[in-house]
């Protein structure tokens, strides 16, 4: 048994849900915190995938997605013998509170590179709905979520896994045609922030009503100059959420 405190070790030795007697349930949890690790060393695996190349996207992108909800099932399935509210180091389950948390991280910085949704009203109701289910899950399968105290902090884990995984799966599981749009270049901006941005202004298309900028690649935007054309292409959205991106004007 790892180093714990001697009510947790108590509350397991008498948990009637990992076993009939003492050697059962202390094999239980030895069990649980094996699977556990090996859930984990996986999970950052599927994670730097995802984050530094994610190749085949559809299938990196669905393991890494599905990682939070494998951690609900064994939680339910298991009940007793693993956690998903950040036990600590001297826990006696096993502990899945990571896979609800890097997932979520790495699926957000994958959103915020490589989806360029037209309009972004259409996520909120789903994002929404996903979010609820989430916290719900959480809240009911780790008893450490359930003080006031620390919502905040299961709030700010999950939030953004429902906007990004949205984003994402609209995305890569779109296997329709795109509509293609020859568009004129009338401004270039750079944002430099946390990372650099580049933004094409173009006219009204689509969705967008009014003049706007659509983001693009650093090699895009070296090659057109103010005047020129590019050609952006609408895609449907898997989720009936359009998306869209940016190629060369001689691709339309």
């Amino acid at each position: 048994m790892p180093h714990a405190p001697a009510s947790a070790l108590l509350d397991a030795e008498n948990d009637p849900r990992l076993g009939r007697t003492h050697a059962e349930r202390v094999s239980a949890l030895g069990r649980a915190r094996k699977i556990a690790k090996l859930c984990r060393g996986a999970m950052y695996v599927a994670c730097a995938w995802l984050a530094v190349w994610p190749e085949p996207y559809p299938l990196v992108f669905t393991v890494v997605a599905a990682l939070p909800w494998l951690a609900f099932l064994l939680c339910r399935k298991y009940r007793g013998a693993f956690a998903i509210d950040n036990p600590g180091r001297g826990g006696l389950r096993g502990d899945l509170t990571l896979l609800l948390a890097v997932p979520t991280g790495v699926l957000a910085l994958r959103a915020v590179i490589d989806s360029h949704l037209v309009i972004v009203g259409p996520l909120f109701l789903p994002a929404l709905a996903i979010w609820i289910a989430l916290v719900g899950c959480a809240h009911s399968l780790g008893p450490g979520w359930r003080g006031w105290r620390r919502l905040p902090l299961l709030v700010l884990m999950t939030f953004p896994y429902p906007p990004g995984a949205i984003a994402i799966a609209d995305q890569v599981f779109d296997f329709e045609p795109p509509v293609s749009l020859l568009m004129p270049v009338t401004g270039k901006r750079a944002f430099s922030g946390r990372g650099r941005v580049l933004y094409l202004r173009v006219p009204a298309w689509g969705l967008r009503r009014r003049p706007n900028e659509i983001e693009v690649k650093p090699d895009l935007y070296s090659a057109v100059r103010v005047g020129d054309a590019v050609c952006l292409q609408v895609h449907p959205g898997a989720l009936g959420i359009p998306w869209y991106e940016v190629q060369p004007g001689d691709r339309c």
